[in-house]
């Protein structure tokens, strides 16, 4: 889910976790649907689809503002930053206990 990492995008300054074609896709899909939302008068289709407009350009911007790094440096800038969400796993994942 695009929107549930974008506070992880502008703390870590990565968009990795961003997949580019799916936002492209999400722009086309929501341009689409809000145009004809508006031919036909129907808030009910253009309303939704016009936030997920918004939506989908605010996470093309931070794809331009926050470039992907690669995997080294992207597992290294996480190293670094503890997880920003309260119900993920602390601690390291590899342990042999």
């Amino acid at each position: 889910a695009p929107l549930s990492t974008l506070t992880d995008v502008v703390r870590l300054r990565s968009s990795a976790s961003i997949y580019a074609p799916l936002t492209v896709v999400q722009i086309a899909n929501c341009s689409l649907w809000s145009v004809y939302g508006i031919a036909v008068g129907d808030v009910w289709i253009w309303g939704p689809n016009g936030l997920g407009l918004v939506l989908g350009f605010c996470q093309a911007g931070l794809l331009f503002t926050f470039p992907s790094h690669g995997p080294e440096e992207s597992i290294a800038i996480l190293q670094d930053f503890p997880p920003s969400h309260s119900h993920r796993r602390k601690g390291n994942f590899a342990s042999s206990d």
